[in-house]
């Protein structure tokens, strides 16, 4: 159960239903003897590009303000990739203790990201990112797709309302209409972040460590990763487990599977899919060019008295 200070603004966020001022849901690992103290676990939400309002950085950082005010030995974890959290980390240091405006974050890409990211450097929490490279994502989705044609040729029509699509509604757009891809691109990396997840908090209670941990994702996976991690910490059954060396090999066995790389079928799809069909009409605008131009050249037929006139004018 969540301490009252927890439960009192889990329950203004709208705890597990992504409802309420931002998305959120909580779980807490009860406390099993001193050297296993109680830990809880917090999983955020954020739309993209959006910093005030319903799951934007202001609510994120009113949850973090509560926790360090309770447990100020919290952690900081974020779905994003390596590369993805170096960027940021090194493009946007705190300077004097003040956090970057976000009207200089609007046009950044998971610039959302970065007031969390700073609040938790202001107060030297440790932070890491848990997400998979987008070179791996992109080897597993390519051959996802290569054994599936099918939905390859439901990209020609899908590919051009992406963009309409953001944020939870994106998870389910794809979903609906390449849901064996979708699971690859949004299941796989969620069932990750959620690994790494659990992992953490092994680790931290293998050394008797006991507070907060607020997980920090896109909205586009939210729901996926909540649902990962109750899979793992929904019940006392499953977080007994966690004591459990077999289960944490299990864990690792399973995270090395979804960051393995495949081969990258990107070049083929393109080719066969893309060059092929493209090169297929260039042919036929060219076969037709060719019909019109012999149909409407003149019917000219060149004889003797033409040669003469010809050789003539050149006398």
């Amino acid at each position: 159960m969540l301490p009252p200070a927890f439960r009192r603004l889990c329950a203004r966020c709208g705890r597990g239903s992504g409802r309420g001022s931002f998305a959120t849901t909580a779980f807490t690992l009860k406390a099993s003897g001193p050297a296993a103290p109680e830990q809880t676990l917090f999983v955020v939400g954020l739309n993209g590009g959006k910093f005030f309002g319903q799951d934007g950085s202001e609510e994120c950082l009113k949850l973090l303000e509560r926790v360090a005010d309770h447990q100020p030995d919290y952690h900081l974890l974020f779905g994003l990739n390596a590369k993805e959290f170096s960027r940021l980390e090194e493009d946007y240091q705190v300077k004097g203790g003040r956090l970057t405006p976000s009207r200089e974050l609007t046009t950044v890409e998971d610039g959302e990201v970065v007031p969390i990211l700073q609040a938790g450097k202001v107060d030297k929490r440790p932070c890491s990112a848990l997400g998979r490279s987008v070179k791996t994502t992109q080897g597993h989705v390519a051959w996802r797709l290569w054994r599936n044609p099918r939905e390859v040729m439901r990209l020609y029509w899908v590919f051009w309302r992406r963009k309409n699509y953001k944020d939870a509604a994106r998870f389910k757009f794809w979903s609906q209409n390449v849901p064996l891809t979708s699971h690859v691109y949004f299941g796989e990396s969620s069932e990750l972040i959620a690994i790494r997840t659990v992992e953490h908090l092994i680790s931290q209670r293998r050394e008797g460590k006991g507070g907060s941990t607020i997980l920090t994702v896109r909205n586009d996976v939210f729901a996926s990763v909540a649902e990962r991690c109750g899979h793992y910490l929904g019940d006392e059954e499953t977080v007994a487990q966690l004591a459990d060396p077999a289960f944490s090999e299990v864990l690792k066995d399973h995270a090395a599977a979804l960051v393995k790389d495949v081969p990258d079928m990107t070049p083929l799809l393109v080719l066969i899919y893309l060059g092929f069909p493209l090169l297929f009409l260039h042919q036929v605008a060219l076969f037709c060019e060719y019909l019109l131009s012999r149909d409407s050249a003149p019917d000219r037929k060149s004889g003797g008295a033409e040669f003469d006139l010809v050789t003539a004018n050149r006398d």
